[in-house]
């Protein structure tokens, strides 16, 4: 049984250590926008593992909704345009 725990502890190391294939990464950034409706600064959390995504997310200032969409290109923020959502 000990044998088998020691193998089994290498194995998850070696395996941890292995870098994971781009796509099963997920590449995070934020970006600093302007809400539609209020006006004012927000901080949004993106994540560029998706190639194009848009979603509706409220603002955190005035909860008003609002239409995210962006577009990511080999991990980068390709385009990122907000507007009100009814």
């Amino acid at each position: 049984m000990r044998l088998f725990l020691c193998l089994h502890d290498l194995a998850f190391q070696l395996f941890s250590a292995l870098p994971l294939p781009q796509t099963a990464r997920m590449l995070e950034t934020t970006a600093e926008v302007e809400c539609p409706h209020c006006g004012e600064t927000i901080l949004l959390f993106l994540d560029l593992s998706i190639e194009e995504q848009s979603y509706i997310e409220d603002c955190s200032v005035c909860c008003q909704p609002m239409t995210v969409t962006y577009t990511a290109i080999d991990g980068e923020l390709g385009s990122l345009n907000v507007e009100a959502s009814s």
